[in-house]
């Protein structure tokens, strides 16, 4: 947030916006809040408690909601931490990525490993509920180097881990430095390996892998993250903030405009919501089989009829699912299914194969 802009601006448009999504969603009630996107910890914790208790005053919520702050390491500090636990937060997201420097300057990381572990220490002195975020499978890593950073990682006692490879997204940095021959991305089946050394080293430390990606020990699994996988409704509001809410018996994809800006200045008048688009039966029923297949869980059978209002033999393709259960790629239950873990590195393909 720039230091020109009045804060109470801020506070007006949210204000606001929060208001108009009411109308559409006053039945609900939020079982968890999250401010992500960008660096949200350099937003001042006033802007944060001022959100939280208007969203308070018009929803609820329960007692036992999860208000998450996504951290990046090089704005934290023990204050910082402790100002934004008198603003009603009680969970943090650490961007940490890596404590190895040469990886997070590889990464184009503005902290190094120094940084990253005093901002691991600020949050555990003021939170209880801790999730770093991490990256690796990284050009440089190999599977010797990776164990001894998880182990470090480890070591400074997360209650929660986010674990990403590395991907190429098309028309980025790292895209282009590839085909210029830059740097080679790791090979796949030592992706493979890396992954599967992750799991069994995470489960050995009693971590519940309970999404592809992600691993809690007592019971700390991420509530709103949760929400995502499981396709429940949220509600994006901010520059940029994705959402998908349901009205009438229609799941609707909301976009708001990115440019802070844009956003700012239209959410203080009318909307800020760029789109707002229902979603067909086919995309629903996509959308839910490549989020929920990322969970243990996987697909419940009640929740696929009630999203796609029609009979399970008309919502996916039972002869794929047949023929995955017989391959051993999943496992096939009298509420639904669920994949099994060798098949948890296609996720996405069998998603799609499934899908009608």
């Amino acid at each position: 947030m720039s230091e020109t802009i009045d804060p109470e601006q801020w506070k007006n448009a949210f204000k606001k916006e929060l208001e108009r999504i009411y109308k559409h969603t006053s039945h609900q009630r939020p079982d968890s809040v999250f401010f992500g996107g960008g660096t949200p910890s350099i937003m001042p914790p006033s802007i944060t408690e001022f959100i939280l208790s208007t969203i308070e005053a018009l929803w609820g919520h329960s007692n036992n909601i999860e208000i998450t702050l996504e951290a990046n390491p090089i704005t934290c500090s023990e204050k910082v931490f402790s100002d934004f636990k008198s603003a009603g937060i009680n969970r943090i997201s650490l961007g940490v990525q890596s404590l190895n420097d040469t990886l997070l300057a590889f990464l184009g990381r503005q902290h190094n490993r120094q940084i990253a572990i005093s901002a691991i220490k600020s949050a555990l002195k003021i939170f209880d509920n801790v999730s770093y975020d991490i990256i690796y499978a990284l050009p440089q890593q190999s599977l010797k180097s990776w164990r001894h950073d998880l182990q470090e990682i480890i070591s400074f006692a997360p209650n929660h881990i986010s674990l990403y490879q590395l991907t190429i997204e098309q028309q980025t940095p790292f895209a282009h430095a590839v085909k210029k021959g830059d740097w080679t991305p790791m090979e796949e089946n030592l992706q493979a390996k890396m992954l599967r050394m992750t799991w069994q080293m995470l489960t050995g430390w009693g971590f519940d892998n309970y999404e592809i990606s992600n691993f809690a020990r007592d019971n700390r699994h991420c509530v709103h993250n949760s929400i995502y996988w499981q396709y429940d409704d949220f509600i994006g509001v901010g520059p940029g903030a994705h959402g998908r809410i349901t009205i009438d018996d229609t799941k609707y994809s909301t976009k708001s405009f990115r440019a802070p800006q844009k956003w700012l200045q239209t959410a203080q008048e009318h909307s800020a919501i760029q789109e707002f688009m229902p979603l067909s039966t086919t995309s629903v029923i996509q959308e839910y089989l490549l989020m929920a297949l990322r969970v243990k869980e996987g697909i419940y059978w009640e929740k696929l009829e009630t999203l796609g209002r029609k009979n399970r033999h008309d919502l996916i393709n039972m002869k794929q699912l047949s023929f995955f259960s017989r391959s051993g790629f999943l496992v096939i239950r009298a509420n639904g299914f669920s994949l099994t873990e060798k098949a948890r590195l296609i996720t996405d393909a069998l998603a799609k194969e499934l899908a009608l």
